[in-house]
């Protein structure tokens, strides 16, 4: 059979054709093909010329192939003939891909020609299976993705983080807008908000507010919102910025509080230089009047508000974590005991307070303020937990860690001791439990909670190699315990220095005194030179320098505040080492700056005295950097 020649302008056509063309006989020959068939299969127009048209088909469809042209031919069933379908091609290189194939046949003379048109569908593949992942990524996104309408405003799209973060189903949400979660906007101030990006004024509105949830809830986001002229559609972007928020509201609280603590610690400096010269003028008045008398009683009345101002300025430099730690071994029943008439005054009236104390001295090495601290952050949590009045429990105890109980507190087995703060309260709940020491955690109303008490308590706790453990059960109380490693007490610690009345005198040492608060320094002046001491007062370090080169003698002891105009007192005590080298030197402040606080330029052998502290402290310690071996080198 001879086929009728194709023309020039439908050869042109069949040329420029983008589709694969193939002519095959009713044999599936391959008779013809225009050069887009060569371009898509990467064979020549001599090596498909004659061959079987399966040369272009992958398994099953070339072994099938046969099969359907037979079986057309004799029954003449068109199902394949003017009906496009989707099916696989092969490349000379192997290689499959996905093409659409339009068959249509014409009669020459007595025999059948078809002609196959092949599309490639592997580009268009591509772009839907890149929107199928788009799709999937938007669905399953954690972010809030909202598509709803430019003219009614009804949504058309919610994903899975809006449908869940809001609590609706997407039944429930087409018939919604944006108006109805977010509680800030009616339904013109929205339309008037969203006008710019709808009149193509802006190409993208950013914004802030609140969503609220179907149980009513709210929470904060962050909204990218932009306008599809073509689709008449809104698409929003939203953002849950509630941890964001948190955070910076925590920040803001962090902030707050190191202003607060940097005065706190500003405050206590000059008060501790007043309660100095008070308490200590109260004691020189007590030793010179006749005891029980009524002069004798209003000194002894001031002393004791000294004592009770001393305190509190402990609890403003253990605030600001300005002060100095100085870690020495006490009686800790002393210590609650000590606190508890200010626990009594914190505590409300309906709270009965209860101490159940070991009989036994229990010693720890530890720094009394933080200990206080320790104290009263717990009494206070435990007072706020019985707003109704109950019973507050404190107990000290011995208690032997098995090696089981230690694995479990993070501890090494051994002795420790146990202060336990039992309260009858409201009790704490398992979630909860696990974040209260958490920095910023608080379950207190806005106002009443900073989150940091117990988070300052672990880590004091922490800090002196113990563990803070805590039972509790919602509706019956909370215990917590704070181990500490016990010490053995030596002699020396039997009486607190503060306590006793035993004062050195001097053999007519020469001490420089440095001191820029005038009454301290006319205080300790008296003080020092009542019990033999040859003294220099000077006012700051230029004075201290200029008084050191007028003195003719020896210079046994350098007294100097820390913190002073010109040099501090460490400058001042490296500078007067060069001309004497094996000058002895104590250290004293009521507040401390940043490289004090972190022990900067304080060593640890560094003899140094917090104030306020009483006049025989004062001397005992004079007494005992004298008669010590002191370096003196930096």
């Amino acid at each position: 059979m001879k086929l009728q020649p194709i023309d020039d302008r439908m050869r042109a056509i069949l040329d420029m054709a983008p589709d694969a063309i193939v002519t095959i006989n009713q044999s599936g020959i391959i008779e013809g093909l225009n050069p887009a068939t060569t371009r898509l299969f990467g064979y020549s127009e001599k090596e498909l010329i004659g061959q079987n048209v399966k040369i272009l088909m992958p398994p099953p469809y070339a072994d099938e192939h046969d099969g359907y042209l037979e079986r057309y031919l004799r029954t003449d069933d068109p199902h394949i003939i003017g009906i496009g379908r989707e099916v696989e091609g092969r490349r000379k290189d192997g290689s499959i891909f996905p093409l659409r194939l339009s068959v249509g046949q014409t009669q020459v003379e007595d025999s059948r020609l078809f002609m196959g048109i092949m599309h490639d569908l592997t580009e268009r593949h591509a772009v839907e299976s890149r929107a199928v992942q788009l799709g999937t990524i938007l669905e399953d996104s954690i972010n809030e993705v909202y598509v709803f309408d430019g003219t009614s405003l009804k949504f058309k799209l919610v994903n899975r983080g809006g449908r869940e973060n809001l609590g609706y189903s997407w039944e429930e949400l087409v018939s919604l807008t944006p108006v109805g979660i977010k509680p800030e906007f009616d339904e013109d101030r929205f339309r008037s908000m969203i006008a710019p990006l709808h009149s193509g004024q802006v190409p993208l509105l950013t914004l802030k507010t609140v969503h609220q949830r179907k149980d009513g809830s709210e929470y904060p986001v962050e909204i990218h919102l932009q306008y599809r002229r073509t689709t008449d559609e809104f698409i929003a972007i939203t953002l849950d910025i509630t941890d964001r928020v948190t955070l910076t509201q925590q920040l803001l609280q962090s902030q707050k509080m190191e202003a607060i603590g940097t005065l706190a610690g500003g405050i206590a400096h000059d008060f501790n230089n007043l309660l100095t010269s008070i308490r200590g003028s109260s004691e020189i008045l007590l030793d010179h009047l006749e005891s029980g008398s009524r002069l004798a009683r209003t000194a002894l009345r001031i002393r004791k508000a000294a004592d009770r101002a001393t305190a509190l300025t402990t609890r403003l430099l253990g605030f600001s974590r300005k002060q100095v730690t100085q870690r020495i071994v006490f009686d800790l029943n002393e210590a609650v005991r000590e606190a508890r008439e200010l626990f009594v005054r914190t505590l409300p009236e309906d709270v009965e307070l209860k101490l159940d104390l070991s009989s036994d001295a229990l010693f720890v090495r530890a720094d009394e303020s933080q200990v206080a601290q320790i104290l009263m952050n717990l009494v206070v949590n435990a007072g706020d937990a019985m707003a109704q009045g109950g019973r507050l429990l404190l107990k000290t105890t011995r208690q032997q860690l098995t090696q089981v109980e230690a694995d479990r507190l993070g501890l090494a087995p051994g002795d420790f001791i146990a202060l336990i703060v039992r309260d009858t309260g409201e009790g704490i709940s398992p979630e909860t439990r696990s974040k209260i020491f958490d920095p910023f955690f608080t379950t207190k109303d806005p106002g009443k909670g900073t989150g940091l008490g117990l988070a300052t308590v672990f880590g004091i706790v922490r800090d002196h190699g113990g563990v803070i453990d805590v039972e509790s059960e919602v509706g019956f109380g909370s215990t917590f315990k704070v181990f500490l490693p016990e010490i053995e007490a030596p002699l020396a610690v039997m009486v607190s220095p503060m306590e006793t009345s035993t004062s050195a005198r001097g053999t007519g040492e020469t001490i420089l005194l440095v001191e820029d608060d005038e009454i301290v320094r006319e205080l300790f002046t008296e003080v020092l030179a009542a019990e033999g001491y040859v003294v220099i007062a000077a006012a700051d370090s230029d004075d201290a320098l200029a008084r050191s080169q007028q003195h003719a003698g020896a210079i046994d002891l350098l007294i100097t505040d820390v913190v002073m105009p010109g040099l501090n007192g460490f400058a001042l005590a490296k500078e007067l080492r060069f001309r004497t080298p094996r000058l002895r030197v104590l250290y004293m402040s009521g507040y401390t700056d940043q490289i004090l606080a972190d022990r900067g330029d304080l060593r640890a052998e560094d003899p140094f005295i917090r104030k306020p502290f009483e006049n025989n402290y004062l001397l005992r310690k004079v007494r005992e950097v004298l008669g010590s071996d002191q370096s003196g080198s930096e």
